[in-house]
């Protein structure tokens, strides 16, 4: 789990228009003791005075509503 503004803040979503890609990285810690393999990591984005979950639209032959995204495939070496 990590929260925080779009790149520290320099980025609020306000500012987002359709097609601009916002890059922001996110420190993930791993237990020491999880077994090596593949993982599946969540993705969201919400509110910060309301804690809601804002939907993510996708358009096209495959239009999706959701809360979130799931990147599968994660793998933790050790």
């Amino acid at each position: 789990q990590h929260d925080s503004d779009p790149q520290g803040g320099a980025a609020p979503t306000s500012t987002w228009s359709p097609g601009r890609v916002i890059s922001d990285a996110h420190p993930l810690a791993v237990a020491a003791d999880a077994p090596p393999g593949a993982y599946r990591l969540v993705v969201g984005l919400y509110e910060a005075e309301t804690g809601h979950r804002l939907r993510l639209l996708r358009n096209g032959p495959d239009s999706v509503q959701a809360d979130s995204i799931t990147l599968s495939g994660v793998r933790v070496i050790q």
